[in-house]
């Protein structure tokens, strides 16, 4: 059986990092520290969204079907995805009002959770990746 790499210390909840690897066909084994993949430190539910996301091509319309959720838990859940790769973070203001990209803020995470756009389980993963980033 084969286990996905841990993202997190256990005792500490800080950042883990590769230290070793190894040849599956001739053992040999190469110590120091690796960095892994962008995509290696995604959750099995960010991945998971990923893959939906491709597999709909990038169709909001699709994933709300397939996903059996609401066109804001599909941009909130991009969003989070979009902070975790650590990508240029941009928030879509949704209502065609201004058409001008802004940087995720708090006040914005605040501001969609009073909307009730997002649940409060989103807000604070929200909250914690924008703190994270800082």
């Amino acid at each position: 059986m084969e286990y996905k790499k841990p993202n997190v210390c256990c005792v500490c909840g800080s950042k883990l990092v590769i230290t070793g690897l190894r040849c599956e066909s001739c053992q040999t084994e190469i110590h120091g520290e690796f960095r892994g993949c962008d995509f290696c430190s995604l959750t099995s539910e960010q991945s998971d969204f990923l893959k939906t996301f491709l597999r709909c091509r990038g169709s909001i319309k699709d994933m709300e079907r397939e996903m059996g959720v609401s066109y804001p838990t599909v941009k909130n859940s991009l969003e989070k995805l979009v902070l975790a790769l650590g990508l240029d973070a941009r928030e879509d203001i949704g209502d065609g009002e201004t058409g001008s990209d802004e940087r995720l803020s708090k006040e914005k995470v605040f501001d969609m959770l009073s909307r009730k756009e997002i649940t409060a389980a989103e807000a604070t993963a929200m909250l914690e990746e924008i703190f994270d980033g800082r």
